[in-house]
Parts: structure tokens; sequence; C-alpha cells
């Protein structure tokens, strides 16, 4: 029998779904590598313009045909070659979460030695504790989907969200007082138009795809848990939280670096380097940040297995504890390359966190608008709008792939 979940209970776990590693990780790095404050600019503009609409677009598929993505592609197209479709972008998500559970995992192994005075990022890649630490990680995403929706992936849902908002107030006081702290609002918002550029557009593009989770199928799984209601309330919200964070996040992480002289195109590191550098004044509050930047991290990456899980329960009609434990097995065969190589994860980032995540969402979108009558019914102006706007989202999609050959 299915699950259902509550209004607050959707809200929750899309929130704590987009609030992730994309967030406190991605954003940081990204943005000090491609223009600084424009990029910033052209992320929220790519929110408002791509988020709105496309949370919508997800959320009301889930909602009307309550089933998961590879189900959904088989109810509305016959052909089993369309089926290719729902498993790549299954694909696709398993990539990302190959190397974003790594990732996530030295959130957890920086919790564990910030007891004991941080190891430095060079030292702790390739540590033994860097490897225990993953492998905990992976096994505990998969006990969080195994033991279901309600049991499992709610109550993680609804502890990190609430500690993440709570804590990043605390951490965002000490930024503040922080002598980088004016630098930092300096950068984010003395608008650059000389530092835009063809891959800032399609990487900002890309990462509020990115850090929303769209484009896979992960928001319309969580929809199709939950009971047709108005998805106004939700979608702003959603949308106001991720706007929000990022600009906490970027002040906290910037303040800091521009307190140590850090370098601001660090990549993947930037963060774990900025970090270990505040917390070593800020000793108290080392552990209880890493062990917080885990928790959201790991909620989202148990979106991304839940998307994966999910979709072959409702395909095959299988138990979800056989269908878990095999997905396990092929999401750390898959983390190989990124638990040896930093610049692999970078690699992998770029192409399917990028380039690909915006491929996604095209195909996705692009299927259900034109070849389906699934919004041609949709009554009411504000429906009205939001189909106009997925149309436009069709067009700026395939722009934005184009020009993801010529970087």
């Amino acid at each position: 029998m299915r699950e259902h979940i509550g209004k607050l209970a959707l809200f929750l776990d899309i929130i704590a779904s987009v609030i992730g590693l994309g967030y406190v990780w991605r954003f940081p790095y990204l943005m000090g590598s491609n223009g600084g404050s424009a990029f910033l600019f052209l992320y929220i503009l790519a929110v408002l313009i791509l988020g709105i609409p496309l949370i919508f677009f997800e959320m009301y598929l889930g909602q009307k045909y309550k089933t998961t993505i590879i189900c959904l592609f088989k109810e509305k197209f016959r052909s089993k070659y369309v089926l290719l479709i729902p498993l790549f972008l299954i694909f696709v998500s398993l990539i990302v979460l190959s190397y974003y559970s790594v990732v996530t995992s030295w959130t957890l192994g920086y919790f564990f030695t910030s007891f004991a005075g941080f190891m430095s990022f060079d030292s702790y890649i390739g540590s033994v504790l860097m490897f225990a630490a993953f492998f905990i990680t992976v096994f505990l995403i998969y006990l969080a989907v195994r033991f279901g929706l309600k049991k499992g992936v709610n109550v993680v849902n609804y502890i990190s969200s609430v500690l993440f908002v709570i804590f990043l107030f605390v951490l965002l006081y000490f930024a503040v007082a922080s002598p980088g702290f004016g630098t930092a609002v300096k950068y984010m918002f003395s608008f650059n138009a000389s530092a835009i550029s063809l891959k800032t557009i399609v990487l900002a593009f890309a990462h509020a795809l990115f850090s929303l989770s769209l484009g896979f199928g992960i928001l319309l799984t969580y929809a199709s848990y939950s009971k047709k209601e108005n998805l106004n309330f939700t979608i702003g919200a959603v949308v106001f939280s991720s706007i929000l964070i990022s600009v906490l996040i970027g002040i906290i992480i910037y303040s800091f670096l521009f307190s140590y002289g850090l370098d601001l195109a660090s990549g993947p590191r930037l963060v774990f380097d900025v970090l270990t550098m505040a917390f070593k004044d800020l000793v108290f509050l080392g552990p209880i940040f890493f062990l917080l930047i885990f928790l959201i991290a790991f909620t989202s990456a148990i979106s991304l297995f839940e998307l994966v899980v999910a979709s072959f329960v409702d395909y095959y009609k299988v138990k979800i504890k056989k269908v878990a434990l095999i997905a396990l097995v092929v999401l750390i065969v898959l983390a190989i390359p990124s638990l040896f190589s930093v610049a692999v994860i970078e690699f992998l980032d770029t192409v399917f966190g990028s380039y690909l995540t915006i491929f996604c969402a095209f195909l996705f979108l692009l299927l259900f608008l034109i070849f389906t009558k699934s919004f041609s019914t949709l009554g009411g102006r504000i429906y009205k709008l939001y189909r106009a706007m997925l149309y436009v989202d069709v067009l700026v999609l395939i722009i934005l792939f184009i020009f993801s050959f010529f970087l």
C-alpha cells in the first residue's frame, strides 16, 4: 500500500531535499570561480524563471498520477524505447549521488576530526577515516530509505531542517562580527556586469536546477505521496527559502574566507578549507556545524536514493528491501573513482551536475508538455501562467544546453 504524507510533511521533505550540499558546498565554490555577484544575480534569476514553473511541473504530475518516474512514462507513452528516458534520468541522478555521497562523507569525517583538531584537506583525502566515513554514510542512506518514508526519511528531515535554521543564524552572528564581513557583502552584492560570461550563465542556471532538485523526478516522487492540494504556498516557500539560504550561506562562507585570506577559486575543497580555518577560532562550533552540514547533505542524498529505489519498487512491484540493497551496491561501485580523486568529483559535478542536469530537465519537460495532455485542462489564471512559463522554459533549456557545448 502506498504511503501518504500531509502538507507539512511534503513541504519539509522538499525543503530537506533542496537544502543540502548544493548550498553549503557547491554554491560557494561555483560563485567564487564564476563571477561572484554576477553568478548570484543569474542564480536568483534562474530560480525565478526555471524554479517556479518546474517545481509546479513536477509536483503537479506527482499529485495527479500518484506514481514515480518510470511508471509515469510507461503510463503516458506506449513505446518501450521512451522508457530509456526515465532510465537515463535515474542513471544521471545515480552518478550525481555517487560523488555527492563522497562529499557528504567528508562532512562526517570532519565532524569526527573536529574534536581533536582538524586534519588538513590534503591529509584527509585518502586517509582511513575518509573511507570509514564514506561507508558509514552510504549505509545510513540505505537504512533511511530501507525503513520507508515515514519511519526513515521524514524523521531525519524534520530534525535536520529545524537544526539547520537555528544554527545558520548562530553562525551568521559570528560571520557578521568577523573582519571579512564587509568585503564579503561587497563581493556578493556589488554587481559586476563584465563578469557575466557564457560559462557563468550556464553554470548559474544549471545550479538553480541542481539546488532545487529539479529535472530528475525527485519532487515528483515526493509529491506522489501527498494528497491533491493547492501548490502555490509550497512553491513560494521553497523558492523564497532557496534564495534566502543561498545568500546567507554565501555571506557566512565569504566572511570567513576573506577574514583568513583564502583563495576564492579553490574549487570543491573551498568550503572545507574555509571552515577549518574559521573553527580554529570558533572551536566549540566546529563539531556542531559539521554534524549539521552532514545532516542536511544526508537528507538530500536520501532524496536521490529514494528516487532510484521508489522508481524500481513501483515499476517491478517488488519489496523495498531488495531494491534498496541492490541500489546500495551499485552506488558504492559508482563512487569508487570519486573516492580516489577530487578532480574526478569536479569533472562529474560539471558534466552531470550542470550540463546533463539541464538536458534531463529539458527532456522531462518537453515530453510531458508537448506530447501529452497533462496540462491542457488546467483552469485558473495562476495555472495558465505556470503553463505559459513552462513553454518559455523549454526554450531556455534548449538555449542553455546548446551553450554548454561551447564551454
